[in-house]
């Protein structure tokens, strides 16, 4: 049997008259600090600010109010302030989240709450860690939401009394993912020095700009010494009449390098394309630095092999996102490119 739209919404609201409960997005926050801190849009003179949750379609629910809270990890302090301001609710779509303020919405927003002004309160001592849920917008009229899709929610901010920081809890996902590596062997101890060269780096992916990066720290080598840094596919783990290491990668491309005064240098960073065919692919590099008083053989201290494995773009975590403006007419704004938002707990 179909439950018509209308007699859907009157089962809700009775569902939800009888007390006061409350939904945490994301979820292990409701008792537990997050891992940032946002000062966005609340020291701004104007502004619009949507944020999307894509962690609430469990079940439908009547929402009356939106509480955040204080950064418990910054020691900032900031002052009251009182702004001119609206507030909407509307169905959205975390997954198709874009720039366009009009374009997130699905259906025509509600006006949850009208233009007024509103007093957020004075965030100047630390109360507990998670923070108490004290900056309170409780709403003139209720949003049906059925949760049959993501949850957007939209402060318009046509003036503020204050202009100064005011962090609130946040969470951030990761824009990076760092691959592994593994030292391969042991470097060679240089002249006039008691430890060996070593040489350590790793290849990075970057969600917001769509690179992997390269880069490698040499330290121990010979101080203020040319040297090369070797890059290859496999690792011949092979003795080569001469060198003082055995040679632990098949290179393809090199890079020169100079040691400093201590025989430190550093290699990188590159930035490159991303690429899916490359995500684990393994990369072997070994660095050499000219040293003339190695004694017999090549002149050449050579360091541990290293190897890298090429890294996939960091997935995406909690499904928080934020789009914002410093104007409160703005029809676009910015958004991330990984998971942010204001940690956001919902009265219904």
């Amino acid at each position: 049997m179909r439950t018509p739209t209308c007699c859907l919404t009157a089962l809700l609201l009775v569902a939800t008259a009888s007390g006061q409960n409350f939904v945490v997005s994301p979820s292990f926050a409701a008792t537990a600090e997050s891992n940032s801190g946002n000062t966005i849009p609340w020291w701004s003179a104007s502004a619009r600010y949507q944020q999307i949750h894509g962690d609430l379609r469990a079940m439908p629910r009547v929402f009356q109010g939106l509480f955040l809270r204080k950064d418990a990890g910054t020691s900032n302090s900031a002052i009251a302030r009182t702004i001119d301001t609206e507030l909407y609710l509307c169905d959205s779509s975390f997954a198709a989240a874009t720039t366009t303020f009009a374009n997130n919405y699905i259906g025509t927003p509600t006006r949850v709450i009208d233009r007024k002004n509103v007093n957020l309160p004075a965030i100047t001592s630390s109360q507990g860690s998670p923070e108490p849920w004290n900056i309170a917008f409780l709403f003139d009229r209720p949003f049906v939401y059925p949760a049959q899709n993501d949850l957007l929610w939209e402060i318009v901010i046509f003036a503020n009394s204050a202009t100064s920081v005011y962090s609130l809890d946040a969470y951030q996902g990761s824009d990076t993912l760092t691959g592994p590596s593994a030292i391969l062997g042991t470097g060679c101890t240089p002249s006039g020095k008691t430890k060996p060269v070593g040489l350590a780096g790793n290849v990075v992916a970057r969600r917001s700009d769509g690179s992997h990066t390269l880069r490698w720290t040499l330290t121990g080598g010979p101080n203020t010494s040319p040297g090369v840094l070797l890059l290859g596919p496999a690792d011949p783990n092979t003795p080569v009449p001469g060198l003082c290491v055995n040679l632990r990668t098949a290179p393809l491309l090199d890079a020169a390098l100079t040691t400093d005064a201590s025989g430190g240098a550093t290699v990188g960073p590159f930035g490159v394309a991303f690429s899916a065919a490359a995500v684990g692919s393994l990369l072997y590099v070994q660095a050499f630095v000219l040293d003339p008083g190695l004694g017999s053989g090549l002149p050449l201290a050579g360091s541990n092999g290293l190897q890298n494995t090429v890294p996939d773009l960091p997935a995406v975590q909690e499904p928080i996102q934020r789009i914002y403006a410093t104007s409160a007419t703005a029809t676009s704004g910015s958004r991330e490119t990984y998971s942010y938002g204001l940690v956001s707990r919902f009265l219904y």
